[in-house]
């Protein structure tokens, strides 16, 4: 497994990161579509964290493994925007836009909620 690391602490350390995030992942030999996926999704969660806790406390990680990829989001987030689990957030909603892109790029995407720290593991399986 390799790992990447993305520094959330505001919308300007987040451009750098993403076009970071996109040259690692092809560099790990990821195929374009997964790299543009995993680059928005990872961009709509650091924006989250941005917006609704401490970005100073908030952890953005990119697992790459053979088989695919895990996005790990954890962030202290009183305030945060409470997805219920198995339900997908309304696209046309005033909140969860984000999580519903998220929802339709990965395969897999869990959200929870503990001790006023939201975390988000999204998955989804590595083609090409």
């Amino acid at each position: 497994m390799v790992t990447f690391n993305v520094d959330v602490l505001d919308r300007a350390a987040l451009a750098g990161a993403r076009a970071g995030l996109r040259h690692w992942l092809l560099a790990q030999g990821c195929d374009a579509g997964l790299v543009a996926d995993v680059t928005l999704v990872v961009s709509e969660l650091a924006a989250n964290a941005l917006e609704s806790g401490d970005p100073s406390q908030a952890t953005v990680g990119v697992d790459l493994e053979r088989e695919g990829v895990e996005v790990l989001v954890s962030n202290p987030a009183p305030n945060a925007f409470h997805w219920t689990a198995g339900g997908v957030p309304d696209p046309t909603g005033a909140q969860g836009r984000g999580l519903y892109i998220v929802d339709q790029l990965m395969d897999a995407v869990q959200v929870d909620h503990h001790d006023a720290v939201t975390f988000v593991c999204a998955r989804r399986a590595r083609h090409g």
